[in-house]
């Protein structure tokens, strides 16, 4: 199904040439329309603008092949996702998201078949261990900044239970690749040691005891308590950086700009799978759609890149065909 943008109507006023139009006799309305010069040169630019703006939803797109791969921002609660899957499922398109695993070929099932993850684990370490750092040092600030002496906030607390336990959880996953990878030469290279990992572990366990140490209520932070875990967090990432760094070029880099290599990796992992896959929509987080168009200067022919607002409208444009009952259903205009 196409849409086509239709141009606005033109209406008359007055009548031309000093007199209204009238037919002659023997002579319809229609028949003198249709060998009108001004009519038929109307007619003409309608039908070509309505070549040139005619539109395919995305599923329609990828079907047809315009498309192979889809990147688009991942839109958090704004639909559900069981329906989401069903609906593109229902189109023959394969959904998968940031951290997936995904199928090199079309139609592979087989658990041994060759695999890509185009969000480098390795990388996301990096990325979540420097945002560790840098919650560390924001904390050291306020304490001198405060005399030596910082009650925490709410707010810190918050941040706290967001990056750490996530730093644990990106660490595990990279500690299983990296002993898979041992015995399975078709791991993803990932250029970091299992004893790098320990040294990690031990300085986020340095921070867990300041933490505890500060009290609860309320928990207040000073000097003493909080140099040890940043020094040692900050060693340990400058040796992280040096292992990854070594064979990829890059050293020393704040947290944004290792989101950048991560948005770097997902846009050129996935689009090579472009020459391989087809029916295929990779879902990212919405800043990394945005870095993409940053740094890449030309999006390749096979992919369609989408930011999440973009990407919504093109799934409720399916909805109104599949099940126009959802979206008619969906809280606010912004969710089903």
């Amino acid at each position: 199904m196409h849409r086509t943008a239709r141009f606005p109507r033109q209406q008359r006023t007055g009548p031309a040439h000093g007199g209204a139009f009238r037919p002659g006799p023997g002579t319809t309305m229609q028949a003198r329309a249709n060998t009108s010069p001004t009519v038929q040169r109307l007619a003409t630019l309608a039908l070509r603008g309505a070549q040139v703006v005619q539109l395919k939803r995305l599923d329609e797109k990828l079907n047809d092949g315009d498309k192979k791969v889809a990147i688009v921002g991942e839109t958090h609660g704004a639909v559900d996702p069981t329906k989401e899957t069903q609906v593109f499922a229902g189109r023959g398109i394969e959904l998968r998201y940031e951290a997936d695993d995904i199928a090199v070929h079309d139609g592979v099932q087989d658990a041994d078949a060759p695999r890509v993850t185009p969000d480098h684990a390795g990388w996301r370490l990096m990325f979540i261990a420097t945002t560790a750092a840098e919650f560390i040092k924001d904390l050291e600030n306020k304490v001198y900044a405060n005399d030596g002496s910082y009650t925490v906030s709410a707010q810190d607390k918050t941040n706290a239970n967001a990056v750490f336990p996530r730093l644990t959880g990106e660490a595990k996953n990279v500690r299983k690749l990296l002993r898979a990878a041992q015995s399975d030469a078709g791991q993803p290279e990932i250029h970091l040691t299992l004893e790098i990992l320990d040294e990690l572990m031990a300085a986020r366990s340095a921070f867990r005891a300041a933490w505890k140490a500060a009290g609860n209520a309320p928990k207040t932070l000073t000097p003493d308590l909080i140099r040890t875990p940043l020094r040692s967090i900050v060693d340990v990432i400058g040796r992280m950086e040096e292992q990854m760094g070594s064979v990829q070029g890059v050293s020393i880099m704040p947290s944004s700009d290792y989101s950048l290599v991560r948005a770097s990796h997902m846009y050129r992992v996935a689009s090579g799978l472009a020459a391989t896959r087809s029916n295929l929509i990779y879902k990212v987080g919405d800043s990394h759609v945005t870095e993409i168009r940053q740094i890449i200067d030309t999006v390749s022919p096979d992919v369609e890149l989408l930011d999440a607002g973009q990407y919504v409208r093109e799934l409720f444009d399916l909805l109104d065909v599949v099940s126009p009952q959802t979206r008619d259903n969906r809280a606010g205009g912004d969710a089903y």
